[in-house]
């Protein structure tokens, strides 16, 4: 939910149907990874399982590919995170400069010192072992959880059944 703004203003209310198409592919993906922990019973990512399956070559691929993969979105989240904490702090009454957001680098690249921050914030905790990266994440997805409780009770406090018609003739702009 880190680009939900920016999609809405594409998609508008059909941005639902995004996030109910990606619940079935979560499903689908968990279905197969079930499948493959019983076929190949040792203990591994889709790189094990690939390299069983089908060999070296496909398994190399493929762990390229995970590894291009985690990058892009890990980029996407820390600059998304880097702009939620930069306004954060800026809530918190700390006036700080925009470049420490934004750095323009030309050609249309921009740079996020904030971003930055919180990768190596993330890499020194994930340092510290596996028992305090553990609890790390159990305080961020108890801390998640409960954001996401909060504002699904108090967002159907809100809820107008009277906003749900189709503008246009359709559901999707």
């Amino acid at each position: 939910y880190s680009l939900i703004g920016p999609g809405v203003a594409i998609a508008g209310p059909a941005l639902l149907l995004s996030f109910v198409i990606g619940a079935i592919s979560c499903v689908l993906t968990g279905l197969a990874y079930s499948e493959f922990a019983s076929r190949v019973p040792v203990a591994g990512s889709a790189y094990t399982y690939a390299y069983a399956s089908f060999g070296e070559l496909l398994a190399w691929i493929l762990g390229w590919n995970l590894t291009l993969e985690y990058a892009i979105s890990g980029a996407a989240i820390a600059r998304s995170w880097g702009d939620y904490f930069f306004r954060f702090l800026q809530l918190c009454g700390l006036q700080l400069p925009l470049w420490l957001n934004a750095v323009e680098l030309g050609h249309g690249i921009v740079a996020s010192p904030t971003a930055c921050a919180v990768v190596l914030a993330c890499t020194g905790i994930m340092l510290g072992g596996i028992k305090s990266s553990s609890r790390f994440n159990v305080v961020v997805t108890t801390l998640n959880l409960a954001v996401l409780s909060f504002v699904a009770i108090v967002g159907s406090t809100t809820v107008r059944p009277s906003n749900w018609t189709v503008v246009g003739g359709t559901f999707v702009p």
